[in-house]
């Protein structure tokens, strides 16, 4: 690599890596700097207080914008809550056009002392989103210094105790099967009470999941040749098990190969001709 040229991400790394390509995924992120760049031009000018960031969140934190993307927004500062704080909520209405999630969650403004409140009443599953989200899927929008200070604080909040004394890291731990309990129980009571138009799948995101968990054109050929061979190894010769080049194929061969190729046809593939 020119020592003068950017890192490579690490998307795209892995394609490198591993000889395929992610077009939805990096179409994502393009989408997503762009939009980044519109609400940042957008908010130029806007007073700042100097300790405050302003957070994206979920899919813009990711990088993987779609068209039906909510804008889940925090106000994070790392000092209190007091009034004339800058940006207001309001103050950044010019940068997004979409919806927040209608929970409440987001919107807001929050001290990092707020979110780092780990464990007993005050911290609740809104406040447990809200600290998870932050740390695993959050972008700064305006304060990237503060931003970094936000996640070092978290950090320490959970890993302070334990870093000094060696043991795991068991709040964090504790908290990500929390989290994933809570979003888990969140969807069921939505589906329970039919609200399903969050959950549903927008036709952008289709494309992202079928280039992630679809095989390649490669693999789904060898699947159907794992296939045939089973076939003619079991209903013709009555063997239970083949070689296949320079593999062995048995009954557990063919799951995976019927998988292979069901999640190659569901994205549109069809057996290269011989």
């Amino acid at each position: 690599m020119d020592p003068g040229s950017p890192p490579a991400s690490p998307l795209s790394a892995l394609a490198a890596a591993g000889g395929v390509g992610f077009g939805a995924l990096e179409a994502a992120r393009a989408r997503t700097a762009a939009r980044c760049d519109r609400a940042r031009q957008a908010l130029a000018g806007m007073p700042r207080d100097a300790d405050v960031a302003v957070v994206l969140l979920g899919s813009w934190g990711r990088g993987e914008l779609t068209s039906g993307s909510d804008d889940d927004v925090l106000v994070v500062t790392t000092g209190a809550r007091r009034p004339g704080l800058r940006p207001a909520m309001h103050e950044l209405a010019p940068a997004f056009g979409g919806p927040s999630g209608a929970q409440g969650t987001f919107d807001d403004v929050v001290t990092v002392e707020e979110l780092a409140t780990i464990g007993l009443q005050e911290d609740s599953n809104r406040v447990l989103t809200r600290r998870m989200l932050v740390l695993l899927e959050s972008a700064p929008l305006l304060g990237a210094d503060v931003h970094r200070r936000v996640l070092a604080r978290l950090l320490d909040a959970y890993l302070g105790g334990e870093r000094r004394d060696r043991r795991p890291p068991r709040f964090l731990l504790n908290d990500v099967v929390r989290y994933w309990r809570t979003v888990a129980v969140d969807f069921e009571a939505k589906a329970r009470a039919g609200d399903d138009g969050k959950w549903a799948l927008h036709p952008d995101q289709v494309a992202i999941l079928n280039e992630v968990f679809s095989p390649t054109q490669e693999q789904f050929d060898h699947a159907w040749a794992i296939l045939d061979a089973y076939e003619q190894a079991t209903d013709v010769d009555g063997r239970g098990a083949v070689m296949f080049g320079e593999e062995m194929i048995d009954e557990a061969s063919r799951k995976m190969a019927v998988k292979f190729v069901t999640r190659g046809e569901r994205a549109g593939f069809t057996r290269s001709k011989s």
